[in-house]
């Protein structure tokens, strides 16, 4: 729940329905109310000494752009905050519940009280006696959660979807004594897109504040909070990760062998996990490594073992392991929720835990057992098969982008991209359908669509169905995509591409040669899944135009364009 207290974005008249299907499942809720604070705050004090100070309408400070906005993202009410420099939001945590209705009920009074107190404060000369309506907006908000409150709760998460428009940045999550002494830090790294956090809030009988602010004081970053709420964990069984597995990294002393290679320990390989690393890299889940080590050693090691080969994106170093793993993620363009972590130190755990909380970290005596469940029970096929060799590329790659000094076309026009499309054949059909399966992020609809049905649309004459095959200098890529137009109205229903070829122009340049092979224009079917904001990205790429819009299901219209001649397209379809 958020302080509408000044805002300059109107409420979507959907927010009651969105509301009660959004908490629908949730049980109870605990109704902290964040607002704007300072981290230097003790407003409205400080407004006639802080050389920082800028008015709003509302005679508050412009630490928060446009104050906190109410906004509708992924069919869900949200909250838009863009934070100037030492701009912070704060909530006082009071460890009482409410049910799902009671807080809906809250919410909406909330947004109301808010809209009231910001034109009576425009309307009051002077600081104080604008703050004066702060005062009266946060006693009516407690008087109404003291009413429903109910049974103080053991245990509890902070939990919410955070959307980052802009470039990669962090922020802090901090939980505090009301005196402001830290309890417990979380950093939490936002990548360009969706980022879904849950944090345990360490010793709730002593945690009274709870702070969100850019990791830089000075940072101005715009930020949207999606269904964002502290939920009492005894309210409900804990939500399991079903995520299907991609990407398994290890630790390697005491983990993938037994022993410290820097202390000159005799090490001994714990053939079971050689043997799972093998199994799993045979369909296709990879393997990383972040490891405190020398690499020169450790790699010396791994060879010797007969592992060396396995392991893909490397991170051997003494950088705390949250921060090589993080980069590992991006570099493979991977969600972490789709990421084990297995390493025996139950600190080393908990580092990578707090600093990443979707990933799942087990211990080395763990992962046999889990790996045995159904997030690793995934489709296989020959081009699964060959997914590591794939990374391999995407790795040498990423290196080669990193040293490029020039712009990052020039870049990619050099790295000879070829795509070409054709129609999808019976032994093609198993890769259409892993990736319909398995991709989260480069999905434009969401849809996951069974075997029989991908079989059925690709005989169908009411569809053209295209797989993509793709390659460059460093090597063939095989099947990375596919697609389904409607033949009706030239409208891509569905369009999957693999995270292996993607910031590469490829989902670009095939929509728009498609526009023009479909009389000049094509349309685009998107849904916001809460994952697959990197397609987002392609809509606005190619400044798409919105003509439909149902239920959280959009459909855009792109006319041809000259396309800058980054990717070679080739279409073996006619």
């Amino acid at each position: 729940m958020f302080e509408y207290r000044f805002s300059n974005s109107p409420v979507d008249r959907r927010i009651k329905g969105m509301l009660e299907k959004q908490y629908a499942d949730k049980g109870n809720i605990v109704p902290v109310i964040w607002g704007e604070h300072c981290l230097e705050c003790s407003a409205p004090q400080c407004y006639s000494t802080c050389p920082r100070f800028a008015a709003r309408k509302d005679g508050h400070c412009r630490r928060f752009e446009a104050g906190i906005e109410p906004v509708i993202y992924a069919d869900m009410v949200a909250a838009r905050v863009s934070f100037k420099s030492w701009a912070k939001m704060e909530a006082e945590f009071i460890p009482l519940s409410v049910s799902a209705r009671d807080y809906i009920s809250i919410y909406k009074k909330s947004i109301g009280a808010g809209r009231l107190c910001t034109v009576m404060s425009t309307m009051m000369p002077g600081f104080f006696l604008k703050s004066k309506w702060t005062g009266v907006w946060n006693q009516y908000m407690s008087r109404l959660i003291g009413r429903c409150g109910s049974y103080p709760a053991e245990a509890f998460n902070l939990e919410g979807l955070i959307y980052n428009d802009g470039v990669e940045t962090s922020v802090f999550v901090d939980f505090m004594k009301k005196d402001r002494t830290l309890l417990q830090r979380t950093k939490v790294i936002l990548p360009t897109g969706d980022t879904r956090i849950s944090i345990p809030i360490g010793k709730p009988d002593l945690t009274r504040l709870i702070n969100v602010h850019p990791s830089g004081a000075e940072d101005s970053i715009t930020l949207v909070f999606a269904d964002w709420d502290v939920i009492p964990c005894i309210d409900r069984p804990p939500v399991m990760n079903e995520k299907k597995v991609k990407c398994v990294i290890w630790d390697l002393d005491d983990t993938i062998w037994k022993g410290v290679l820097v202390e000159n320990d005799h090490l001994t390989l714990r053939s079971e996990l050689a043997d799972l690393i093998v199994s799993l890299d045979k369909k296709g889940i990879v393997s990383s490594v972040a490891s405190k080590n020398d690499e020169q050693q450790a790699m010396a090691r791994l060879q010797e073992f007969g592992l060396e080969e396995y392991f893909v994106f490397r991170k051997i170093n003494w950088d705390p392991k949250s921060v090589n793993i993080q980069k590992t993620i991006r570099q493979m363009n991977i969600n972490p929720d789709t990421v084990v972590f297995v390493d025996d130190n139950p600190f080393e755990r908990e580092e990578v835990k707090r600093a990443i909380p979707s990933i799942t970290c087990v211990s080395p005596e763990e992962i046999a057992d889990y790996a045995a469940g159904p997030r690793f029970d995934v489709p296989v096929s020959p081009e699964s098969q060959g997914r590591r060799k794939t990374y391999v590329m995407l790795e040498k790659f990423k290196k080669e982008e990193a040293s490029w000094d020039g712009s990052i076309d020039d870049f990619l026009i050099s790295c000879q991209i070829k795509v070409f499309l054709s129609h999808p054949s019976g032994t093609e059909l198993p890769r259409c359908y892993e990736l319909l399966q398995r991709t989260n992020q480069l999905n434009a609809s969401g849809r996951r669509l069974s075997l029989a049905e991908v079989k059925e649309m690709v005989a169908s004459p009411a569809f053209d169905c295209y797989v993509l095959r793709s390659g460059d200098r460093f090597g063939d890529y095989g099947i990375v995509g596919f697609m389904i137009v409607g033949k009706r109205t030239a409208c891509i229903t569905d369009f999957v591409i693999s995270c292996r070829v993607a910031n590469k122009r490829i989902e670009p340049s095939v929509i728009n040669y498609l526009a023009g092979k479909y009389g000049g224009e094509i349309l685009f079917n998107y849904k916001e899944t809460g994952l697959n904001g990197p397609m987002r990205k392609v809509i606005d790429d190619l400044n798409m135009t919105l003509v439909q819009a149902d239920g959280g299901n959009n459909t855009y219209r792109h006319g041809f364009v000259e396309y800058p001649g980054i990717v070679e397209i080739s279409d073996c379809t006619g």
